[in-house]
Formats: structure tokens, C-alpha cells, sequence
């Protein structure tokens, strides 16, 4: 509730309990009176017993009906008072009507930029995920203690850990997969998770038609059911409800469609299908590379940190009994909201900090406002404190004229905050979880209600205490009111200096951003990105035994390399910047060099066929790489990338050294060449040691086609899919991708949120330019009749306006100051965001002094200028 609402209710409260005290005060003395009569009646003495009664009853109604005739007035009085503020406030602004308008789009702007950004925040931070519960559900991760991140759990370490613990309700896994659709004669594949036994009961979310799995269909053998999610229902049959029951042909079996999920299900994101998942005995003693998510139900009173110090012990139990495969292997456990929003978190405290500036700098603006305003009205407010106001009626009849601003603004910011939020979801990155789920709900604008009410207080706290201030007497006296001018110069400029001083922190993260951005794009990623297409495939079902893979893409890229437009065509298990279809790790042993197995370094593995280097532009460093010699019964190869070479080999001798890896058949290998790094996953990550496999040695079902066109990439796409269809009509492809694409895809979350940062600091700075504009122009204008006298006495008037704009930049060099002493504490939460800059360049800084110091010189001229264009005589005769 705003202040001055506040302030009249609990006075209103106050007289109403201070009135009721008294009045049962002199109800109690009446019936003691009343009770003596009667008695004195009974005695024979006084009046008759009844009419001493009566007299009783009479006046204790008569004190209840004053006590409620005073409340009515105490109230009606407070909310006629009110009322007439109101009034007279907007009374104020329709005659003030440029100041009123200025006011309200300033707060508007502050409002309404931070009412769609907290609608951001709300949905992907704070807004409970659309499951009963969902506090006590959580994700849980093998911890790789070796390289410090969590990865995907071992069908073998997750049965141990639904055997073994006590901590979960309920746990589960979900396994990516995929299957091949026949649509308009085209085969396509559907993303699928595999989810096992009591996946949806963790969830707690039912299906909006039909049911989810039962317990008999996760058995072996039995996974002949499908779960069809809302994209894909309405899209395939038109969100038809009949479909429950329909059977479905996926890669050539049969499957019965038993539920659809309801439109908020859609964990983990970005799949058409839910199937069941089976365990078997195989599946128990697999304990390598992992490939599972796990989510679990907290058990009842049961905390997340009582269940992380459960599957601590019990991961240092399969440490003992398992040391192969389980001696650095931990156990993490992430609450799910944490993990849907975790990566996005740190942009959204950045810009919910930056538009809070935003909001202060526009608060302080409009205080200015008031200020300059208030100045004008020293006269009325005298007139009014003559005329028996007192100074909390004046305090108060400036703060309802601030609600009636802030309360204005805040609707239109709220207009404004809808479509802000429009084009902040439309321009952002597609990938950011629960981003479509932002609204402008009730939430936020109870949100945009208490900032109302808060910018009322913050635009009004000052003009009030200042102008209520004013006596009867100074309203006679010119010399009070000039004295008085001069403490309103000193209050402006002071806010002045405040909102330079917060632009400039705002301009200085976001210089930060920009250099980080900039440092980021001249990064070389390794590879050569132009003219690259990539179409990712599945062949695990069509081919399952090894030989026939192998056969398979040879004969494949063979037609696709004579296709028109191909330059040149490869194919790889893991492309730089692509999903990851498969396991991209490895245990590392290298022959001659005692090595435990729980010391095993973990490294990344990629199968590729000869001439992938080649395609992707990824340069030899030494010794050779695949060639169609590198057959199955061939001597196994393999090459590593700088990074690997520098790691295991610091002598700088890996050539012909002897490997030996875990996946796959348990076979030496030779090192026979070293290529370039590149960076895989973000522009920022180093490089990983990874070692390269021939695709005829080590043959895989998940792998990418990247084909280099010889002109415009896309329309190489056709020639190709038609030469694999040639070798298998019914294939179907993933999404085809570019490698350009995939570049800009990582980069554009940082480009958003630089794109957000600029626009808030130009923001920011232009209403602290306002600011500065505003206080020159009333300086003028208060100074009309000295500046008047002195070009009389023959000043230039040139001299007397380098004078003024000397004013406003000495103004924005004292903000500028006090900024860069600010942004210097602050700008270290932005190390984490920066890359190839601290947080403290000096650059960045230098820059955004710049920025302000140079708008700062126009702010000051427009409305200096004036005192070039006005006469001597005109400014010794104006008021």
C-alpha cells in the first residue's frame, strides 16, 4: 500500500480506538449508575427497578450510536480528504500538462521495462514449474571427480541407486532416442525419451487424455505403448482426442497410443514422444560411459541436502566394490528448477539488476521534475500554510500528487511492459527454457502495483519534506523565497550527479559486455564454418550389426561426394557446436606408462571418416590423418588433437605412441597424426584433450553427414538427402543445421543480453541527460535577470553560456566519479559473464566515461543557448 494511504488508514485507526476507549470508559460509568438506581430501587429507595433499566438500556444505546457516528466521520472525513488530494492533483498535472507528461512516460519507461523483465525472472526463476511439488523434485548426476562437471548416469549406477537409497520417493531415468515416421512419403524422425518405471508419478502432472505407462509395460519385451506430447498430437492428427487407442507404426513396429500430455508437460524439453524403458541384467553390469538423466521425488521430510550426503555414501560404496569404472565417480543432486534455469540464471540477475538502475535513474528524473516544479509552486504552497495548512497536510498533498504520477505511469507501464515482453520473447534466443511462459500475470502486476507505489514514495519522499516546509510569512518576502531556491538548486544538482553517476554504471557493464562480445567473435574456433551443412542421422535400428554400418557410409558418401554442388563430404559421431548423440568420452591408457585404472584420465572420443579434417578445415599439425587405407582389418589408428598431445605428452614426442581406450573392443592403437584444436561446445570453453577413431575401426549408428558446398549451402540439402535414399529410401534425417548456425545459436545468448544491457544503458543515460537539460534550463531561467545585467555590464553572452555548459559537465564529471568508484565494486559480479577482459578494464571504463562526458556537452548547450538569443533589456524585464 502506498505511504500516504498507509499513513490515513492507521490514522483513521488510531482516533477510532482512542474514540472507542473513551466511550467504554463512560459506558462503564453509566452502568455503574445505572446498577446503583437499581439497587436503591429495590431497597425502596429512588426509582422503580424497570425504569432504571430502561434508562440504562437508553444510554448505552446512545453511547454505541456516538461511538459508530464517530467512526462514520473519522472515515468519511479521511476518504473525502483523499479524495479532494486526488483532485487537486489531477487538477495540478492538466494545468502542468508538458511536466505531467514528461513525468508519466519517465516512470512509465522505468516501470514498465522492469515489470517485463520481472515477468521474465518470474516464469524462469521464481514461478513454481507446472508439477505438484515440484520443490522436492530433483535431478541427480554422476559427478566426474577428475574433470569436476556432472555428466550422465550408468544404466548400472542408477539400478544401484534405486536399490540402494532411501532418500528419493520415488527415481527414474530418462534416455534420449529416436524413431523414423513415414510422413507425405518422406521419412522423418521424432525425438523420443525413453522413461523408466514411475517417471510421470515423480512428476505428479496426469495426462490430458488416455493415461501414462503402467507398471507391466516398463517389463522387457512389453514396451509396446507411446505417449504423445501436445506439439506433436496437434501437428500429426490435429488435437484430436480419438487418437487414444490408435496404433502407430514407429521404425516398423507397432505401437498403441495410450495418453497425450497436456500442454505445460514438457520436461525434458524438446521431444515428440514418450516410450517406456526396460532394464535388463546387461544393462546392470554397464557401468561405463553414461547416457541417462535421472530425476527423483524427495521422500517426505527428507531434505536435499540429507539425500546429497545419502548418495554420497552410497557412491563411495560402489567405489569399493566397483574401482574399474566407479573411483572418481560421484553422485549430484540439483533441484529441477535450479537445473531448467540454472544456466540462464546469471544473465537474468545481471539484467534485473540493470533494469532497477533503470528505474532509479527514472525515479530521480522525476524527482528533479518535482523539484523544478516545486520551486514555482513556493508561492502557492505559502499561501496555502497562511491559510492554516499544516506542514503534514502540505507533506501529505504533495505525496498524493507523486502516487497520482507514479499510479499513471505505472498503467501505461504496464501497456508498455506487455509489449516489451512481446518483443523480449520474439528476440531471444529460441533455446531459453520457460522463456514462452512469461506473462504479464497477476503476479506482475502486483509486481508493477508495489513499484508504483514505491516510486511514489522515492519521487515524492524529497519535494515533500522540502516544500512543506514553508512558512506563511515567506510567501510576503521575495528574499525567504530566493533563499529558498538555493537550497532546491543544491537538492537538484545533487540528483543530477546521482542519475550521471548511475548511467555510467550501467553504460560501463555494458562497454564490458561488448569488448567480451567482441573478443569472443575474433575466438578461432578451429574449423572453417562457411558454406558447411550438417544432417545428423541414426542407423542403430536399419544397420545393427558393425560391418554393415561401416559398408553402409562408405557407399553413402561415395554418392554424395558425386552429388552437384559437394565439394566434399565426411561423416562424424560429434561435430563442434552440435548435439551430442552419443557418449563423447573415453578412459585414456597409454601403453608403457604404469597407470592404476582408477587414474585413467577421461578424454573425448570422436569417430570420424577420412577426409572430415579436410571438410571441416581443420588443419594437420603433424604426422597424417584417415585415409580410405584405414580399414577394420588394418592396424589400428587413431589421431588426438594439440590439446591432448600437449597434456600426455609435454616432451612433444606422441607420434607413434601406443593407446589404449575403453570403448570399444579392448585394442592398441597408434598414434599417427595431431590436428588443430577447435572448440566444441562455446567459443569460451577450452579445448578438450580428444582422440579421433576411423569410422571402418570403430563403426557407430549416430553420426553427422557435414557436406562443404561448392556455392549456396543450402541447396546442396536435397542432393544429398536423394543420394543416401538412393542406398536406403527409408533413413530418416534429424534437422538439417549449418555450422554458421550452430556458431550464432551459442553466441546468441550473450548477444541478447548485450543487446538488453546497450538499450538499458541508453536509456539510462538519455534520462540522466534529461536530468542535466532540465536543471540548466531552470538555472537559466531562474538567472534570467542576473545573465541580463551582466551582458548589459558587457559580458559576452558566448562566455556566460561556456559558463553554464561548464555547470553541466562539471555536474557530470562528479556523477561520472562517483560511478566509476560504483562500478568498480559492482562490475566483478560480471566475471563470470566476461571473457578475455577483467572485470576492471580500463578500457571499458574509459569508454564509458566518454560516452557520458560527450552527451553530457549537448545536455548543457540547448538550453544554454538561449541566453545567446535573449536581449539585455528583455532579460531585465522579465520575472
Amino acid at each position: 500500500m502506498p505511504f500516504e494511504r498507509w499513513f490515513y488508514a492507521w490514522r483513521v485507526r488510531l482516533r477510532m480506538l482512542l474514540d472507542r476507549n473513551r466511550a467504554d470508559r463512560e459506558l462503564d460509568a453509566e452502568l455503574r449508575h445505572h446498577v446503583a438506581l437499581e439497587t436503591e430501587a429495590r431497597t425502596g429507595r429512588g426509582v422503580p427497578p424497570g425504569e432504571a433499566r430502561r434508562q440504562a438500556l437508553a444510554t448505552l444505546g446512545g453511547i454505541e450510536s456516538a461511538r459508530n457516528q464517530a467512526r462514520e466521520a473519522w472515515f468519511g472525513a479521511s476518504i473525502e480528504q483523499i479524495a479532494q488530494d486526488v483532485r487537486y492533483a489531477l487538477r495540478g498535472l492538466w494545468r502542468s500538462r508538458g511536466f505531467a507528461l514528461v513525468g508519466v512516460v519517465t516512470v512509465a519507461l522505468g516501470i514498465g521495462a522492469s515489470t517485463a523483465v520481472f515477468s521474465v525472472v518470474d516464469a524462469m526463476l521464481l514461478n513454481a514449474l507446472p508439477f505438484p511439488r515440484a520443490g522436492r523434485i530433483v535431478t541427480v548426476w554422476q559427478f566426474d571427480a577428475a574433470a569436476a562437471v556432472e555428466r550422465a548416469v550408468s544404466p548400472g549406477n542408477f539400478l544401484e541407486w534405486r536399490d540402494r537409497g532411501t532418500a528419493f520417493d520415488g527415481i527414474a531415468t530418462v534416455e534420449p532416442s529416436g524413431v523414423e515416421i513415414v510422413t507425405e512419403g518422406e521419412p522423418q524422425n521424432l525425438r523420443v525419451w525413453r522413461v523408466s518405471e514411475g517417471f510421470f508419478d515423480i512428476l505428479g502432472l496426469p495426462a490430458q487424455h488416455g493415461r501414462t505407462f503402467t507398471a507391466g509395460e516398463h517389463r522387457p519385451g512389453a514396451d509396446g505403448a507411446v505417449v504423445l506430447g501436445q506439439g506433436f498430437w496437434r501437428q500429426r492428427f490435429g488435437g484430436d482426442p480419438g487418437v487414444v487407442g490408435q496404433t502407430l507404426t514407429l521404425s516398423e513396429r507397432p505401437y498403441v497410443v495410450v495418453g497425450v500430455m497436456p500442454p505445460q508437460f514438457d520436461y525434458p524439453p524438446g521431444r515428440d514422444l514418450w516410450m517406456p524403458r526396460a532394464f535388463t541384467e546387461d544393462d546392470r553390469r554397464s557401468r561405463g560411459p553414461g547416457f541417462l538423466n535421472v530425476i527423483a521425488r524427495l521422500a517426505p521430510g527428507v531434505s536435499v541436502d540429507a539425500a546429497r550426503a545419502e548418495m554420497r555414501g552410497v557412491a563411495e560404496q560402489l567405489a569399493r566394490e566397483f574401482p574399474a569404472t566407479n573411483q572418481q565417480v560421484g553422485a549430484s543432486i540439483i533441484p529441477l528448477r535450479d537445473r531448467v534455469a540454472g544456466g540462464a540464471r546469471p544473465y537474468l540477475l545481471l539484467l534485473s539488476g540493470a533494469v532497477a538502475f533503470v528505474l532509479l535513474i527514472a525515479c530521480v528524473n522525476v524527482a528533479n521534475l518535482q523539484l523544478a516544479r516545486g520551486a514555482a509552486r513556493t508561492q502557492e504552497l505559502a499561501v496555502r500554510a497562511a491559510l492554516g495548512a499544516g506542514r503534514r497536510r502540505l507533506c501529505a498533498q504533495l505525496l498524493v500528487e507523486s502516487l497520482v504520477l507514479a499510479v499513471l505511469g505505472g498503467a501505461l507501464g504496464v501497456a508498455a511492459a506487455r509489449w516489451g515482453l512481446q518483443a523480449l520473447v520474439s528476440l531471444a534466443p529460441g533455446d531459453i527454457p520457460r522463456l514462452d511462459a512469461a506473462a504479464v500475470n497477476p503476479t506482475a502486476l502486483a509486481f508493477a502495483a508495489a513499484l508504483s507505489g514505491l516510486t511514489a514514495l522515492l519521487v515524492g519522499i524529497l519535494p515533500a519534506r522540502q516544500f512543506s516546509r514553508v512558512s506563511g510569512g515567506a510567501a510576503l518576502m521575495r528574499a525567504s523565497r530566493e533563499g529558498r531556491a538555493v537550497v532546491n538548486d543544491r537538492a537538484r544538482r545533487l540528483l543530477v550527479v546521482g542519475e550521471v553517476a548511475l548511467a555510467l554504471m550501467l553504460l560501463t557493464g555494458a562497454s564490458l559486455l561488448a569488448r567480451s562480445f567482441v573478443n569472443l567473435l575474433r575466438v578461432d574456433p578451429g574449423f572453417s564454418q562457411e558454406g558447411v551443412v550438417a544432417l545428423p542421422v541414426f542407423v542403430w535400428n536399419a544397420y545393427p550389426e558393425p560391418p554393415r554400418r561401416a559398408v553402409f557410409f562408405e557407399e553413402t558418401l561415395g554418392r554424395v561426394r558425386a552429388a552437384p554442388g559437394v565439394a566434399s563430404a565426411a561423416a562424424a559421431s560429434i561435430i563442434p557446436f552440435g548435439e551430442i548423440m552419443t557418449d563423447p568420452r573415453t578412459r585414456l591408457t597409454i601403453v608403457g606408462r604404469p597407470t592404476e585404472d582408477d587414474a585413467r584420465p577421461t578424454i573425448g572420443l570422436n569417430v570420424v571418416t577420412p577426409g572430415y579434417f579436410r571438410t571441416m578445415g581443420i588443419a594437420p599439425v603433424e604426422g597424417r590423418v584417415f585415409s580410405p587405407l584405414d580399414l577394420a582389418d588394418t592396424a589400428p589408428v587413431a589421431v588426438i588433437n594439440e590439446t591432448m598431445a600437449r597434456r600426455f605428452w609435454p616432451d612433444g614426442r606422441p607420434l607413434a605412441a601406443r593407446i589404449r581406450l575403453t570403448d570399444g573392443p579392448d585394442v592398441v592403437r597408434e598414434v599417427i597424426g595431431i590436428v588443430r584444436d577447435t572448440r566444441d561446445t562455446a567459443l569460451d570453453d577450452a579445448p578438450v584433450p580428444t582422440v579421433f577413431l576411423p569410422h571402418q575401426q570403430h563403426p557407430t549408428g549416430a553420426m553427422t553427414y557435414v557436406v562443404r558446398a561448392g556455392g549456396d549451402a543450402g541447396a546442396v540439402v536435397g542432393a544429398v538427402k536423394a543420394a543416401v535414399w538412393t542406398v536406403n529410401p527409408e533413413l530418416p534425417f534429424r534437422p538439417v543445421i549449418t555450422l554458421q548456425g550452430l556458431v550464432d545459436t551459442s553466441m546468441a545468448p550473450r548477444q541478447f543480453v548485450l543487446a538488453l544491457m546497450s538499450v538499458f544503458g541508453a536509456v539510462g543515460l538519455f534520462l540522466a541527460s534529461v536530468g542535466m537539460f532540465g536543471l540548466i534550463k531552470y538555472l537559466v531561467e531562474r538567472r534570467t535577470r542576473e545573465l541580463g545585467l551582466r551582458m548589459a555590464l558587457g559580458a559576452a553572452p558566448q562566455r556566460l553560456v561556456r559558463g553554464l555548459i561548464g555547470e553541466g559537465l562539471r555536474l557530470a564529471a562528479a556523477g561520472a566519479l562517483i560511478g566509476v568508484a560504483g562500478a568498480l565494486g559492482l562490475t566483478r559480479l560480471l566475471s563470470t559473464l566476461l571473457f578475455g577482459i577483467p572485470p576492471t578494464d580500463p578500457a571499458s571504463f574509459a569508454a564509458a566515461v566518454a560516452v557520458v562526458l560527450v552527451v553530457a556537452g549537448p545536455a548543457s548547450y540547448l538550453p544554454a543557448r538561449k541566453v545567446v538569443a535573449a536581449s539585455p533589456m528583455e532579460a531585465l524585464r522579465s520575472q
